[in-house]
């Protein structure tokens, strides 16, 4: 089994429900075993600014399907959960759901880059991250994901706790 980590994201819509939701679908995957999930940070959107907040989850599961596949099960999920695709970056969404790191593998696909990019400056990540696995390392760094997050401000302006169980 191969561990995973997602990212788990929602602004738009009943944001709470969209995350329990997601989390379903996922326990619901076939060959997918679901270990933890984080607690729930309400976070400042980062990019575009003129859009609702977020509330942000990681959660850690095991795998035996491949990167690819995966990917396009998390893709079904936001789709079946009324995620429109679009060529516009960062607007509002229903559910936002990325695999940060499989296994700690490196892989530059045209559909799924490993690890996900911009991590290290991605406090909504880091930090939910840092409450279920804060000494993990990501290939090719030094710094565990506590450490990262700890070189990161925690203004509760940016980042808040909403919730410590979903």
């Amino acid at each position: 089994m191969n561990k995973v980590f997602f990212s788990i994201g929602s602004n738009k819509g009943k944001r709470l429900n969209n995350l329990k939701k997601a989390i379903l679908y996922i326990k619901n995957i076939n060959f997918i075993d679901y270990i933890i999930d984080s607690p729930i940070y309400e976070t400042r959107p980062m990019y575009n600014l003129k859009q609702g907040f977020f509330l942000n989850m990681v959660v850690e599961i095991n795998t035996s399907i491949s990167p690819i596949l995966l990917l396009k099960e998390a893709k079904n999920i936001e789709k079946k959960m009324g995620r429109k695709k679009t060529n516009i970056k960062n607007q509002a969404r229903v559910i936002d759901i990325d695999i940060l790191d499989y296994e700690s593998i490196t892989l530059n696909d045209k559909e799924l880059i490993l690890p996900h990019p911009d991590i290290a400056e991605r406090l909504f990540v880091l930090k939910p991250w840092s409450d279920i696995a804060p000494n993990y390392k990501l290939p090719d760094m030094e710094k565990s994901i506590y450490q990262l997050m700890s070189n990161m401000k925690l203004d509760v302006d940016v980042i808040k706790l909403h919730t410590s169980k979903i």
